[in-house]
């Protein structure tokens, strides 16, 4: 029986979406690609084991990143694995190397988007596939995003066409432990907005396992 592959999303700071992007890839995975999948959390900071246990039930299961014996059995198609928010070289390239692709988020500011440039020469030199995503996009901003994406274009680096805006959707689904398709206003209706953010994380999603399996 052949092992999960394992994709993992990587960045050098916490604020880029990073664990949101964990859980609803893996989501739009399960549902409508991989008959089991597993989101493995490496973070000190829980956030995708806390994001499951805040609702749900999420379609796949989350696991420490200590379980990982468990999510390779419970896993068969595919192991997300959430990373450390502010890793350090080591870990960066101990997740990388156990890694058949990387998602490396961040969001269109221009520390994010060093910080980006910096994670990926440390996975090119580890020689891992990866791709850059942008995410938190202000849709108000049109030029500050095409800025940002002429910067990482002229570095050379592998980006996505998807991206993810500054949804409410992202923080009422993280707030209840939910993926975004599924998010909901205080007041319990569905987020209208919800089908709009599960439209970007499904072209990220299909973007980035494009020719993993």
């Amino acid at each position: 029986m052949s092992e999960p592959k394992v994709l993992s999303v990587l960045a050098a700071k916490g604020g880029v979406a990073k664990t949101s992007l964990s859980i609803n890839v893996a989501g739009w995975c399960r549902i409508h690609q991989l008959k089991s999948v597993a989101v493995l959390d490496a973070d000190r900071n829980r956030g995708a084991q806390l994001y499951a246990e805040r609702g749900g039930p999420l379609p796949y299961p989350v696991f420490p990143i200590s379980r990982y014996r468990s999510a390779l059995k419970e896993a068969g198609d595919l192991i997300i694995i959430d990373g450390q928010a502010s890793p350090d070289l080591a870990e960066l390239k101990e997740l990388a190397e156990d890694s058949d692709r990387v998602l490396v988020p961040a969001t269109p500011h221009k520390v994010s988007l060093l910080l980006a440039v910096e994670v990926a020469e440390v996975l090119r030199s580890c020689d891992v596939d990866f791709r850059i995503v942008l995410t938190k996009c202000d849709s108000r901003q049109f030029r500050a995003v095409e800025s940002a994406v002429e910067f990482l274009q002229s570095e050379d680096l592998p980006l996505l066409k998807g991206r993810t805006t500054l949804l409410s959707a992202y923080e009422q689904a993280e707030a209840a432990g939910s993926l975004v398709g599924e998010a909901t206003t205080d007041s319990g209706k569905k987020n209208p907005r919800s089908g709009d953010a599960w439209e970007e994380v499904s072209l990220i999603a299909a973007e980035i396992t494009e020719g993993l399996f």
